[in-house]
């Protein structure tokens, strides 16, 4: 108990320091449950131990005959930890981290099924998986890549629909579809926003959409934003892009081809006309 109480002192420093930095904590029992119940994410050593030796991590599964009396990582250390600690739903807000036991080719010469390591990472929600700067073997290639793709966050823009025409000093009035087909958000406060280019003129329009709440599946905004009172009549072409918390340059590329050497990625053009004369705006 004593012990308990120290942990939890030490995490709430941790994270009276560290504000704004999505934070992880360990996978262990002293430390997890409290984290999490403070807002952490969780790392976990060892992923992809299916190991059935009962000297763990030294047989050879060609060599040795599997126990059934054996323990692992994958099969009985982490499902009960992360229940126990209330983790389950911990990657809505903060980040899943993964180290590997030892590295992919061990696993690979001990013919661990690696479809089935893969699919646990992903319900999990991983985010990242650190494997030790180790070759992965060429006959896994393909699963270790749609890996990278489904880790994390990965937004797919499907569609834009906006007028086609509207007044000087009126309203960009936009539907947008996002998907993300990653297993989990983004975790930091960066913003999506629009670059309107007219000429010399360059404009930064951001939507109020939080993008840390962009759970895997569908997004759909239907917003609203003022037009710049710089742009004039005549066309304007429209980028769009996810910047930075406080900077305007790209951080976060979306899942598409098109996309210039800035980052930002083309999507229109509109067409802005001169107000009406009772100074409506549309």
């Amino acid at each position: 108990e004593a012990y308990q109480e120290q942990t939890n002192r030490l995490i709430d420093v941790y994270l009276e320091s560290f504000r704004k930095t999505p934070l992880i904590s360990l996978i262990n029992g002293y430390a997890f449950k409290y984290g999490i119940s403070r807002g952490c994410g969780w790392r976990a050593d060892c992923f992809g131990d299916v190991s059935m030796s009962a000297a763990w991590g030294k047989a050879c599964a060609s060599k040795t005959p599997p126990d059934p009396n054996s323990w692992n990582h994958m099969y009985d250390y982490y499902p009960m930890q992360v229940v126990k600690a209330d983790a389950l739903e911990a990657w809505k807000r903060s980040p899943v981290i993964f180290e590997t036991c030892w590295v992919p080719r061990h696993w690979h010469n001990n013919r661990w099924d690696i479809n089935w390591i893969i699919r646990q990472g992903l319900k999990y929600h991983a985010s990242v998986l650190m494997t030790k700067s180790s070759p992965i073997p060429r006959e896994w290639n393909k699963p270790f890549n749609d890996f990278i793709k489904r880790m994390g966050y990965r937004f797919v823009l499907r569609q834009m629909m906006t007028p086609a025409k509207v007044k000087r000093g009126g309203f960009l009035w936009y539907y947008l579809w996002i998907e993300n087909i990653g297993v989990a958000p983004l975790y930091r406060k960066y913003r999506l926003a629009f670059r309107l280019t007219q000429g010399k003129t360059r404009e930064i329009v951001v939507s109020p959409s939080d993008v840390t709440r962009w759970l895997p599946g569908d997004i759909w905004l239907d917003e609203k934003r003022p037009l710049p009172e710089s742009l004039k009549p005549g066309r304007v072409d429209v980028d769009v892009a996810i910047i930075g918390e406080t900077s305007p340059e790209p951080k976060v590329r979306f899942a598409i081809e098109t996309v210039r050497s800035d980052g930002w990625h083309p999507l229109m053009t509109i067409e802005i006309e001169e107000r009406t004369k009772d100074g409506a705006r549309s």
